[in-house]
């Protein structure tokens, strides 16, 4: 779970924006972050 956090706020600092399957998880614990699944990925 740590692991996923840690993802979570170096993506937010990187990128600003992650591809992710589950959008749920990052969405909820990481603000401000946005969470593209693989099929609105397009």
């Amino acid at each position: 779970m740590v692991a996923d956090f840690l993802i979570g706020a170096h993506t937010l600092q990187q990128a600003g924006r992650l591809l992710a399957p589950d959008r749920g998880f990052y969405g909820d614990c990481v603000a401000g972050l946005v969470v593209l699944a693989p099929d609105s990925a397009r």
